[in-house]
């Protein structure tokens, strides 16, 4: 005698999520990357996250060097 358990779940709503997700992701990026001006992100201890080119250039450092000032 063979057994066949088959278990689904209908993971819809959670595609559309992702998919909706990557999507702000994609914007949020392509916004702080390409706006003109000067953006950063900065953590709880104040610390510069990431930040943009176009600060950067304002303070006169590459994004590498304005990470972790």
């Amino acid at each position: 005698m063979r057994t066949v358990l088959f278990l689904s779940r209908d993971v819809t709503a959670q595609r559309a999520m992702e998919t909706a997700l990557a999507g702000s992701e994609m914007l949020f990026r392509e916004a702080f990357e390409y706006v003109p001006g000067g953006i950063e992100l900065v953590g709880d201890d104040f610390r510069v996250l990431r930040a943009n080119r176009g600060l950067a250039q304002m303070l006169g450092f590459s994004e590498r060097e304005m990470s972790g000032m």
